[in-house]
This record gives structure tokens, sequence and C-alpha cells, in this order.
């Protein structure tokens, strides 16, 4: 499992990474693959995972928003912080 700091994004592979204020919603996390399509309408609330080996995978965050080839996701730490609450994994 991957331990993250509250404001340290996670390292995903083939992802650019950054922490953003977008819009009304402070502290979203950022990935963009240029060029290829990530998301797709209705994916909201979906888990963003990096994968661990050939069987196993870690989430990372909640997927809030996207455009073609950018997600704007809330890290774990970030939900559980918010809501004083710990996600079980």
């Amino acid at each position: 499992m991957v331990e993250l700091h509250p404001h340290q994004p996670p390292t995903i592979a083939g992802l650019v990474i950054v922490v953003t204020g977008r819009g009304t919603t402070y502290g979203l996390t950022v990935g963009v693959r240029t060029g290829v399509q990530i998301a797709q309408p209705g994916d909201s609330g979906a888990p963003v995972y990096q994968l661990n080996g050939s069987t196993g995978a870690t989430i990372n965050g909640l997927l809030v928003g996207a455009s073609y080839d950018e997600i704007s996701f809330h890290l774990v730490s970030t939900v559980e912080a918010q809501l004083g609450v710990a996600v079980a994994l």
C-alpha cells in the first residue's frame, strides 16, 4: 500500500499530476495524459488507482471531473480529512 501525505499527490504511471484549487473546489489533484482519453461521461465517483504488479491496485482518489485527456480527483486522504472518516481499503 502507498502511504500519501494529504498534500502530496500520488505518482501514477503515465500521468502528470498537480494539485490545484479549481473553481469552487479546493485541493483537487489533476492528472493529464496528453492525447489519451482517460475518462468518459458518467465516470464521476470512480476510483483513481495505480496498478501494483499484475494482480493488485492501490486506490489513490475519487474522480470528480474530466475532459478528454485530463482528470480531476480528490485524494483518498483529502476525503478522509474532510469527512473525519477512515476509508477501508
